[in-house]
């Protein structure tokens, strides 16, 4: 499943391949990062990724979690949003 975040205009891509599972965009410091975003995301079996800038310089913009469905497709279900950030599949 290809999950897309939208901030600000830019939009960003990530594949999601598994069971269920969470993804995350973030917003870091741009010496981390030239775009200034950080896209993670992890089954619930893994650990959860985090950017590697300063402890606090990086801000959750959209979390999103996504779960397996009855009929074996997945579900995405948005827990938080900040500044106008979104996420579709």
């Amino acid at each position: 499943m290809q999950l897309t975040f939208t901030h600000k205009k830019k939009s960003l891509s990530v594949d999601y391949e598994g069971g269920s599972g969470h993804a995350i965009l973030y917003s870091v410091p741009t010496d981390y990062s030239d775009d200034g975003y950080y896209v993670a995301a992890w089954q619930d079996t893994e650990i959860e990724p985090v950017p590697a800038c300063a402890a606090g310089a990086a801000r959750v913009l959209c979390r999103v979690r996504l779960e397996s469905g009855t009929d074996g497709s997945m579900v995405l279900k948005n827990i938080e949003s900040n500044e106008g950030a979104t996420c579709h599949a």
